[in-house]
């Protein structure tokens, strides 16, 4: 301050402007925010917050009275891979091109755009080769094995001990970003004994949400808020069993012995996925008088041919820097808008005018906000393919149909009158809308990149799949 008056009586005044603006510059740069993402596999919307769940989570229930929850966040896609590269591009997957199969070519992520801002990249991710690829140039990932093991790996198991020394060691170059993806809620059993209990909630999914919690609150206690943007979402949901049954509990204990015994180590996932799918297919069955909102619940997985709130309406929760007041905010979004939300937070400029995504800040603050849709499209279990169903999400409904045939598998959904998608309405006139909204989001985001998978990533990709029991 000596030194700038100093200034005043030596300079004119644009110089004293110009330095005035380096100063702010130089703080504003000292000023940037930690940014933990942390992504949950198979979260769907309704058991992580609102009257069906029945998990004990103290922790998440705090952090959503102090922050900003979305009630209803839609995913781009029901896979795992597919799904997070539209949240790391802030791009639909027919405009970036890059799915869970079709990434071995050069593009641009958010993470990219950080590193050039100055940030230091961190992460925890498991196996699977996208993954790999996205973070291999990240200072640090504590990376472990999914696929070939038959369990899936959990924080319980010396993981969530690892990713807190990252913090308690304080290790990470500020300002640091943090990316997580736990499997902590996938089968087949629950990891943690302390939780293998009604009161922790109705299913083995809740109950491992309620373990989770634990570790939400371990990360919490390590971590400055008032210095990083926190935010938890999930990559697509899931069916979750109503409730636990002899004949799956069966299952599930003699592949918890698997676990103990090695005995299953040597062949992976494949025994217990497919023993759960006859166990599923029986239940399936027996099932009698269940609706068909609750009859998803014994799919035998995500299908090739459903766009369902079930497995892409997921939560998305910002807390921390930048949140000044708690919020629950019931509009839709995407996500795609979740790194743009970040930057905004952040104070940083958006670095690529392609991408499909927005903030939502407009939203924290009562702004007007246009609806928008959403485009949607199902996974692919064959590398060299695509997901058959792609649709469009609006606020009042849901339309979904073939990929290829616009005239196949078509479904139409009135949200608003039937939230559980159980009633498949034939109003041609709103198909046609629903048809020109799709068809304008597919022409707008058609990738200009075209890459096709080589023979030698279908082959390696094959065996990744079946290392993780999908083939």
């Amino acid at each position: 301050m000596i030194e700038l008056i100093g200034l005043t009586s030596h300079v004119r005044k644009h110089n004293i402007i110009t330095y005035l603006y380096k100063i702010k510059i130089t703080f504003a740069n000292n000023m940037k925010p930690n940014i933990f993402l942390l992504t949950i596999d198979q979260v769907r919307a309704d058991r992580f917050y609102g009257p069906k769940k029945t998990a004990i989570t103290p922790n998440l229930d705090n952090i959503i009275k102090k922050g900003i929850f979305f009630s209803q966040n839609i995913s781009s896609s029901d896979q795992t891979g597919t799904s997070l590269a539209s949240i790391f591009t802030g791009k639909y997957p027919i405009k970036s091109g890059v799915t869970q199969f079709n990434f071995n070519f050069e593009f641009t992520t958010f993470f990219d755009h950080l590193a050039n801002l100055g940030y230091s990249l961190y992460s925890s991710v498991p196996d699977l080769s996208i993954l790999q690829k996205i973070t291999k140039n990240f200072k640090k990932n504590i990376s472990y094995i999914y696929g070939g093991t038959n369990v899936y790996p959990h924080l319980d198991d010396q993981l969530g001990n690892d990713i807190l020394e990252q913090f308690q060691n304080n290790s990470m170059n500020e300002p640091w970003l943090f990316f997580c993806h736990l499997m902590d809620l996938k089968d087949p059993v629950v990891w943690s004994s302390e939780y293998d209990d009604p009161k922790f909630g109705e299913t083995i999914f809740e109950r491992n949400l309620s373990s989770l919690d634990k570790w939400i609150g371990k990360i919490l206690e390590n971590i400055d808020l008032k210095k990083t943007i926190f935010v938890i979402t999930s990559d697509h949901g899931g069916y979750i069993f109503p409730k636990k049954r002899n004949l799956e509990n069966s299952i599930r204990k003699f592949s918890s012995l698997g676990k103990k015994s090695n005995i299953l180590e040597t062949v992976g996932k494949k025994p217990f996925l497919l023993s759960m799918k006859i166990a599923r297919r029986i239940l399936q069955n027996q099932a009698k008088n269940l609706t068909p909102f609750e009859r998803r619940n014994f799919h035998l997985a995500r299908g090739s041919t459903e766009l369902f709130d079930d497995t892409v309406k997921v939560p998305l929760l910002f807390i921390g820097y930048g949140i000044d007041k708690p919020k629950i905010i019931s509009s839709q979004v995407r996500h795609i808008d979740i790194f743009p939300t970040i930057f905004d937070l952040a104070g940083f400029s958006l670095p690529d005018s392609t991408i499909d995504g927005r903030s939502n800040i407009p939203l924290l603050k009562d702004e007007p906000f246009d609806d928008v849709p959403v485009y949607i499209e199902t996974g692919s279990r064959i590398p060299k393919e695509l997901g058959h169903t792609i649709g469009v999400r609006t606020s009042k409904y849901k339309y979904f149909r073939s990929r290829i045939n616009p005239l196949e598998n078509v479904n139409l959904y009135d949200l608003e009158k039937d939230p559980k998608e159980e009633y498949n309405i034939s109003d041609k006139n709103l198909i046609e809308k629903m048809e020109t909204i799709l068809s304008n989001i597919v022409q707008k985001s058609k990738s200009s990149k075209t890459h096709e998978i080589t023979e030698e990533d279908s082959v390696n990709l094959e065996d990744e799949l079946r290392r993780m029991g999908y083939i």
